[in-house]
């Protein structure tokens, strides 16, 4: 039997009861200085990399683009601002997560303090500040887009609870908000809608209306107009596998609150990969039986119920079957919203219950375990990314250095949309990014210099793959030569110049290497034999070192048909 809206709130007193909110604050500045500390060195994702392209010139159209099927109106907008007034700097984008996660953060105290006192509803508003099982989405930018939405969805249902027009029309402007930030607000607009619908307002159900029909309309758009781009598909097929997705998921979420399957066992790319978090689940689900059994279940229960079962049945359906592995229940990208509808039904399902001290201790010993190895997850995460990141920029840099150098020129960047599908995400998204007015991710020279050696080579080898810079067959009719003279530390070395250069060895074979930024020619081209002709073509560099080749014998020259061999180098004729 349902009872009551607001069940009566008992949970577990404390002398902390009156402090916790100054808590919680402190808890936030916290997970503020952790999150963009361990964050440090990053730079932008892939679906961020997309708002960047697709933001010059950008206009509604531009923007109610579907990305990977979601509807992310807001983030686009509030990509482009910063875009105009910060450039590419990516720590704002950064903080604009951290921000959203306060205000989850708050608005989850607020809906759990009301059911089960504030000492306990402390706990999992700070765990959700220092979830590292899902790091992707607590010190990236991108992050936003996922807990904007569900901060959204959390203040509609606490709207809700005032029963006055004032409550129902932010409820219905936050629901919008959340609908035009990410999908992930879809199952709190059909909880809202439930939750007035047992309480038979009927009049009141406007409120989830309004979100319903935009997000409706706008799909009826995308099909109009062919806009609906891919990794959109729902998998009907995938229907019967939603008991299933919902334990799997129920697993790895518990396993990923309370620590277990991180500290103990170990934990794959994909999640934990143990039997800690099934038990945790069957526990869960018992429980759950248990309280239902009992009667006196607050209507606020089933919509909590409802948003779940929605939230993760809306995740089986768009996984496609013919990559389990790749959109798995346990995918990190997912933890994070599961977490949080996690603790929406337990703290529905303890309203109106009194604790005992035992129970209460065992509760912050687990978070506590929790809280500490999801910053150290947080802390794997930075570091691997940082890693990963680097190699971005470097690999930008030499895309970008080879669009400038493949034109001759400076490639003017774009001032119009860009629609990216995901098949052209390296090719239209990355190479570009060096080449936006806001300013790329491509280091400067100065910072390819500072770079250590094995960066420096990186960008080097990168930049030799996109020129084609190898040995070819060379022109027999090229005199126009210069020696390789002696290098400092052996061998012989001299500056390549620009266009097709001709290599003729003399009476002894070696080994052609080449460098640009890295320091010495650590790029092996191929052996020369003795008495032969070999090509190799590099352009003009726009900017920055020409590429240098060495040999490791004696008497290889450098020849061309007509043009100097060099830029203000004496060329002689080879009679040869």
């Amino acid at each position: 039997m349902m009872n009551t809206d607001r069940p009566e709130t008992k949970g577990f007193a404390t002398p902390l009861d009156r402090f916790a909110p100054w808590i919680l604050a402190a808890a936030i500045i916290v997970s503020a200085v952790v999150a963009m500390h361990l964050g440090r060195g990053s730079t932008f994702t892939g679906d961020e990399m997309v708002w960047i392209v697709s933001s010059p010139g950008m206009d509604l159209s531009t923007a109610l683009q579907s990305h990977g099927g979601h509807l992310q109106l807001i983030p686009r907008g509030i990509y482009k601002l910063m875009l105009e007034t910060v450039g590419t700097t990516y720590w704002p984008y950064r903080l604009l997560t951290v921000a959203a996660m306060a205000l989850l953060s708050v608005l989850l105290y607020r809906y759990l303090v009301r059911r089960a006192g504030p000492t306990v509803a402390l706990v999992p508003s700070i765990l959700m500040l220092f979830f590292g099982a899902d790091a992707l989405h607590v010190i990236r930018g991108n992050g936003f887009t996922i807990i904007f939405s569900i901060a959204c969805g959390i203040g509609a249902l606490l709207a809700i609870e005032r029963r006055d027009l004032k409550g129902d029309a932010l409820a219905c402007f936050l629901l919008v908000c959340g609908v035009a930030t990410y999908t992930l607000a879809l199952p709190f607009v059909a909880g809202v809608a439930l939750a007035l619908l047992l309480g038979r307002n009927w009049k009141r159900l406007w409120v989830p209306a309004v979100p319903l029909l935009l997000y409706t309309s706008w799909r009826i758009w995308l099909q109009a107009t062919a806009n609906l781009n891919s990794n959109s598909t729902v998998h009907l097929s995938s229907l019967d596998d939603i008991p299933r997705w919902i334990f799997d998921a129920l697993s790895a979420i518990l396993s990923a609150i309370t620590g277990l399957g991180y500290g103990f066992t170990n934990t794959s790319v994909a999640g934990p990969d143990d039997l800690i978090g099934p038990l945790l689940a069957a526990a869960a689900l018992v429980a759950l039986a248990w309280r239902l059994s009992r009667g006196s279940i607050p209507r606020s229960l089933w919509v909590s119920l409802a948003i779940g079962f929605i939230l993760w049945s809306i995740q089986s359906l768009a996984s496609d079957p013919s990559l389990a592995d790749y959109r798995a229940p346990s995918d990190p990208r997912y933890l994070y919203p599961g977490a949080v509808v996690v603790f929406l039904i337990a703290g529905d399902l303890v309203a109106g219950m009194r604790w005992t001290r035992a129970a209460f201790t065992v509760f912050v010993a687990v978070a506590a375990f929790g809280i500490a190895s999801n910053i150290a997850q947080m802390n794997e995460y930075g570091k691997a990314n940082r890693t990963a990141d680097a190699d971005l920029r470097r690999f930008v840099t030499a895309v970008g250095i080879f669009y400038d150098e493949s034109g001759g020129h400076r490639v003017e960047p774009s001032s119009e949309p860009v629609v990216v599908e995901n098949t052209d995400l390296i090719g239209a998204v990355l190479a570009t990014m060096a080449q936006r007015p806001y300013g790329g991710i491509d280091y400067s020279l100065s910072e390819i210099a500072s770079r250590p050696q094995a960066g420096r080579l990186d960008i080097d080898e990168t930049l030799a793959g996109y020129q084609a810079v190898e040995l070819s067959k060379g022109d027999p009719g090229a005199k126009r030569c210069r020696m390789l003279e002696p290098a400092a530390g052996g061998g012989y070395v001299a500056k390549l110049p620009s266009g097709e250069v001709t290599l003729k060895s003399g009476r002894f074979a070696g080994i052609a290497r080449i460098g640009r930024f890295s320091s010495g020619e650590p790029i092996v081209l191929g052996p020369v034999p003795a008495r032969s002709i070999r090509g190799v073509s590099t352009p003009e560099p726009f900017e920055g070192p020409r590429w240098r080749i060495s040999f490791s014998r004696p008497g290889l020259k450098l020849c061309s048909r007509t043009a100097p061999v060099g830029p203000g180098e004496s060329a002689s004729t080879d009679r040869n």
